[in-house]
């Protein structure tokens, strides 16, 4: 079965969040920041907040709600799509069989490839194409941000239908349409870790550590990482993992590779 998985490193943008906040923080992250300040709001038995801060606070409380259904909706729509499991059964998931997604890569290593809508479309196919072909989850496509900006997920999932529909001339609209089953993460913190300015790029690193898995590993207060490989550039990722392999005499990328040729 097709699998498309699109994880929101950063969910609330800084329209949403605190000024002193860069860029925003995760959901996760801001239910625990709100959680600690309860915490210490405890032993202040004679703390009685005024109407003002009542009115904020139920400003903050409606924006932050808002935000996070409108993200959950678009992550749906996209999914939903690609999966062909929408009400309206506007696509069908058939398409190559499902590997058991079983990791090559080990728990701390990752494979990025950074893009953006300036990348012409048929390079990202490609590279949709063989990040499918290669079938390993630990390697991933990553945005910087939402097209035309978060407040605007239109744009976004039309995007990403014309980078991920295995026929391009394929009209979801009126027709069945199948779809590369690609991981895609939209995170501009991973952006900045790894100093990318333009795109594409593609990123091997290892020696990832994160204190909670499940928290955004582009977060420098929850993972850490070893070394890193950096090629920029239209970069076919076949000649990625060659490179890779030649560097480490590694065989698992020469393994990584031969899914993508064919074995050639």
């Amino acid at each position: 079965m097709l699998r498309v998985l699109i994880a929101f490193a950063v969910l609330i943008t800084a329209a949403a969040a605190p000024a002193q906040s860069p860029g925003g923080e995760g959901i996760r992250r801001l239910q625990d920041r709100a959680a600690e300040f309860e915490k210490q709001m405890e032993g202040i038995k004679d703390f009685t907040p005024s109407e003002k801060m009542r009115s904020e606070a139920r400003k903050a409380h409606e924006l932050f709600e808002k935000r996070q259904s409108e993200v959950e909706d678009f992550e749906e729509q996209i999914t939903r799509t690609l999966l062909g499991v929408a009400p309206e059964e506007i696509l069908s998931a058939a398409g190559p069989e499902d590997r058991s997604r079983k990791s090559t890569l080990r728990p701390d290593e990752r494979i990025y490839l950074f893009v953006s809508s300036s990348v012409p479309v048929r390079t990202l196919r490609n590279y949709a194409r063989d990040l499918e072909a290669m079938g390993e989850p630990r390697a991933l496509m990553v945005m910087r941000g939402f097209v035309g900006g978060i407040r605007r997920f239109g744009p976004t999932r039309e995007f990403l239908l014309r980078v991920l529909k295995r026929n391009p001339d394929c009209d979801h609209l009126t027709e069945r349409c199948s779809g590369y089953d690609v991981q895609i993460w939209i995170d501009p913190l991973l952006f900045r870790r790894f100093g990318i300015e333009e795109v594409p790029a593609l990123v091997y690193v290892r020696g990832l550590s994160a204190r909670d898995p499940t928290a955004a590993e582009s977060d420098p207060e929850n993972a850490s990482f070893g070394r890193a490989l950096l090629l920029r550039g239209d970069v076919p990722l076949d000649y990625f993992l060659e490179v890779l392999f030649r560097e480490t005499r590694d065989e698992r990328f020469e393994t990584l590779r031969r899914r993508i040729t064919g074995g050639v």
